[in-house]
């Protein structure tokens, strides 16, 4: 242990935090100069959810569940995580095909 203060430690101090931005804002600069573009880092697999409002989600499911499909089916079509779709079914009683019932009825 230093009995006297270092300024090894030390983070360094504005002006050279200033020069860092102006570098970076530099090179960015050039890199759009050069015609190339910069995008958002993101899954784009993953869509974004639209929001639904709940009368309009439980239609939704209960077409999809008229159809035979399970709930998780109807909720990655409709893109609302499955809890919500889980929540307003046993709310408004949905009655939705489980896989294990669509297994069984596949084998016979």
């Amino acid at each position: 242990m230093h009995t006297f203060h270092t300024t090894d430690d030390d983070l360094p101090g504005t002006n050279a935090r200033a020069q860092d931005q102006a570098r970076i804002d530099q090179a960015v600069a050039e890199f759009l100069a050069a015609g190339n573009e910069i995008r958002t880092a993101g899954d784009p697999s993953q869509p974004t959810p639209t929001p639904v409002n709940d009368a309009e989600l439980v239609e939704k499911l209960a077409k999809h569940s008229a159809d035979g499909k399970t709930l998780s089916e109807a909720a990655k079509a409709l893109k609302v995580p499955e809890e919500r779709c889980r929540r307003l079914a046993v709310e408004k009683r949905i009655p939705f095909r489980t896989k294990s019932f669509l297994k069984k009825r596949s084998t016979k």
